[in-house]
C-alpha cells in the first residue's frame, strides 16, 4: 500500500511542479499573450480566472497608456487579490472587476467592450454546460476584430480528443485534476460560431498544456449580441 501512495505523492509533485512557473518562464509565457492577442496601447484586455493578478498586471503593460483591464472570476478573494496587484502597478483606475456566476461570465461587462479575452489554465475548471452559457456571451464581448486566446491541459496519457477527464489517473483509483482535451475544447468553441485563427498548438509552459486563438465573424458577433440580449 505504501508504494502506489509514494507514487502519488511523486506523480503529484512533479505535476504541479511542471504546471508552477518560474520567472522566466513567465516571461516568454507572457510575450507569447502579448504577440497571440496582438495586444497595443489602448486597447481592452479581459482575464478569466486571473488568480493574483501576475499575468493581468504584466499584460497591462502592453495596453498601456489607454488601455482598459478587466477581471472575471466567480470568488471575491481572487477579485481582491488582483485588484490590490494591479493597484500596486498604478493602473488600479483602468480596472474593472466582475464576479462571475454560472449564468454569466462577467456580469456588468458591456457588449462590444474587448479587444481581447484570454484565460490561462481555467476553462478544464468550468463545467461543459456552463461553458456552453460563456460562449455567446464571450462573442458578444469582443469587439470586432478582437481575439480571444485560451490555454489549457491536454490528458497527460497523450491523447489530445475526447471527454473531459483527470488530467492523470493512477492505479484506475487515484485521479487529478479533470482537463478538456484540445480537440474537444476547440469543436464545443468553434461550434458556438468562433472562427479558429490558430492551434491548437503546445503551450509548453504546463504540464501537457495547449493554447488556441479565435476571433469572431462580424455577422455571427451581431447574431450573438442579439442572442445573449434575449436571454
Amino acid at each position: 500500500m505504501l508504494l502506489p501512495v509514494a507514487v502519488a505523492v511523486i506523480m503529484i509533485g512533479v505535476l504541479f511542479g511542471v504546471a508552477r512557473t518560474e520567472s522566466s518562464d513567465l516571461d516568454r509565457e507572457v510575450q507569447e499573450f502579448i504577440y497571440r492577442l496582438a495586444l497595443r496601447p489602448g486597447m481592452s484586455i479581459c482575464e478569466m480566472g486571473p488568480g493574483d493578478g501576475v499575468l493581468l498586471v504584466r499584460l497591462s503593460q502592453a495596453v498601456m497608456p489607454g488601455g482598459k483591464l478587466h477581471a472575471t472570476a466567480p470568488n471575491d478573494a481572487e477579485l481582491v487579490a488582483t485588484a490590490a496587484a494591479v493597484n500596486a502597478t498604478g493602473h488600479g483606475g483602468a480596472l474593472t472587476t466582475h464576479k462571475a456566476t454560472a449564468d454569466e461570465w462577467a456580469p456588468g461587462l458591456a457588449d462590444h467592450s474587448c479587444d481581447a479575452i484570454y484565460s490561462r489554465m481555467v476553462i478544464h475548471m468550468i463545467d461543459q454546460d456552463t461553458v456552453a452559457r460563456y460562449i455567446p456571451q464571450w462573442a458578444a464581448s469582443l469587439k470586432a476584430g478582437g481575439r480571444m486566446f485560451m490555454t489549457d491541459h491536454n490528458p497527460l496519457d497523450g491523447t489530445r480528443s475526447g471527454p473531459r477527464r483527470p488530467i492523470l489517473k493512477l492505479f484506475g483509483l487515484i485521479s487529478f485534476m479533470p482537463v478538456v482535451p484540445e480537440e474537444t475544447e476547440v469543436a464545443e468553441i468553434v461550434g458556438g460560431g468562433f472562427a479558429l485563427v490558430d492551434g491548437p498548438f503546445d503551450h509548453p509552459y504546463y504540464a501537457a498544456g495547449y493554447g488556441a486563438v479565435y476571433t469572431l465573424p462580424s455577422s455571427l458577433q451581431r447574431a450573438a449580441t442579439a442572442r445573449r440580449r434575449r436571454l
